[in-house]
């Protein structure tokens, strides 16, 4: 693994190897900032299911939830998504006795919403979350492999612009100094970011990790080593947690927000419908055989990505704060490696997914008739409001009792229509 401390002087500092990385001292706090798309689900779903073993070792992962949003929200003001129950503010008192008076126990907030806060969001969350020991983990990834996901995450969120018209929209209002209008750059403007954290946390309690694209479990290993935990004691037993969409299957939620605009609803409807309903049915499933992955970033993108890449790696390189792993790991691929042109939307869906879409409505529409639901999960609407004036916040529906005819059906259809492999 590599481990690579630059100082401030913006010279190139060495890259060496280090098999070990030092543990936090004990009694930190680490706040895992995301930002979004870059692992986050991954990290916390095992920390999710390694919770008693994390304690064991003298790490608190404040539950019982995937990640404290609801918690968050109600203590910070954070708006959640549309069609959310609001959160009680029980669950931010709850949150904060879970890491009160740790003594040397170290603990772990992860919430990759963090990542967009600027100005004095940053602070409060390091005063009120951070403890005496704060350090905050944030994560880098390509930019060529990142926007796709991020335009995924739009769609899904109901809006409905083409990847090639939206990644134009968004690069042209690219940074630095961009109002951000999609919500892109103030998380992903890495060292813009960086810059606000260290102000608050100081550059020597930040640690910046470089993605891996063919490492599935290197974030979980970092982890693993600021915690001071024994490898493999996290783990992900899912391997679809949070899996990209196929090309496919973005057209498809994509056509229903067109259509969605025209006809008469209200956010809890969608919510439930679609958010909550239609996208955790198709994204439940192994990749679909045969359906195609979002395609890269285009030719005529291909120069300002590298520029906007190699910025920020030398950007990184002079802010002195810790990196783990190989910052040329961040550089795009120069225009002669890029695909030649956009790639056209598919037109069609195999009948497998329009089952399975079906299927999920109608296991919201089921939802909606039970009653509000009350938990929620941050990633429905990226391009939602800063925290200062409500943030975005996707919702997770609560389980009620035994399954129902449509939950059994569901699953022998994925089953069926997915088969074993991944």
């Amino acid at each position: 693994m590599f481990v690579h401390d630059g100082p401030g002087t913006g010279a190139r500092p060495s890259v060496t190897v280090a098999p070990v990385i030092d543990p936090l001292p004990a009694g930190t706090h680490l706040l895992h900032i995301g930002p979004q798309k870059t692992g986050s689900t991954a990290v916390q779903s095992a920390m999710h299911a390694s919770r008693e073993q994390l304690r064991e070792h003298g790490v608190i992962y404040p539950g019982p939830a995937l990640k404290p949003t609801r918690a968050i929200g109600a203590g910070l003001g954070f708006g959640m998504g549309r069609g959310a129950v609001p959160p009680r503010p029980a669950e931010w008192e709850t949150l904060k006795r879970q890491i009160a008076d740790i003594g040397d126990q170290r603990v772990c907030i992860s919430y990759e919403n963090f990542g967009r806060l600027t100005g004095g969001a940053v602070r409060r969350v390091v005063e009120e979350l951070g403890g005496a020991r704060p350090h905050v983990a944030t994560v880098a990834r390509r930019y060529d492999r990142l926007l796709p996901s991020q335009w995924q995450q739009r769609i899904k969120a109901g809006k409905h612009w083409s990847y090639d018209d939206w990644l134009r929209a968004v690069l042209e209002a690219g940074p630095p100094g961009s109002a951000d209008p999609h919500g892109v750059w103030v998380p992903h403007d890495t060292v813009s970011l960086v810059r606000r954290w260290a102000d608050v946390v100081g550059a020597e309690h930040l640690t910046v990790v470089v993605k891996s694209e063919q490492d599935p479990r290197q974030l979980l290993a970092v982890m693993e080593a600021l915690l001071g935990v024994p490898d493999g004691v996290l783990r992900t037993e899912d391997t679809r947690a949070n899996r990209s969409m196929s090309y496919q299957e973005v057209e498809l939620v994509r056509a229903v927000n067109i259509a969605l605009a025209d006809v008469p609803h209200d956010d809890v409807d969608w919510h439930t419908l679609f958010s909550r309903g239609l996208i955790p049915t198709l994204v439940d499933r192994p990749f679909p055989a045969g359906e195609d992955r979002v395609p890269p970033v285009p030719a005529w993108a291909a120069d300002l990505l590298e520029e906007l890449s190699a910025r920020r790696i030398e950007g990184l390189r002079g802010l002195g704060v810790r990196v783990i792993g190989d910052l040329e790991d961040l550089r795009t691929p120069a225009a002669g490696s890029a695909d030649d042109a956009a790639v056209p939307p598919p037109v069609t869906v195999p009948i497998d997914t329009a089952v399975q879409a079906i299927l999920g409505v109608t296991a919201g529409a089921i939802r909606r008739q039970r009653g509000p639901e009350t938990s929620s999960d941050p990633e429905a609407d990226p391009d939602g409001r800063s925290p200062e004036r409500g943030s975005p916040a996707e919702t997770r529906p609560r389980r009620r009792g035994r399954p129902g005819v449509l939950e059994r059906v569901l699953g022998r259809q994925r089953r069926t229509l997915s088969g074993d492999g991944d």
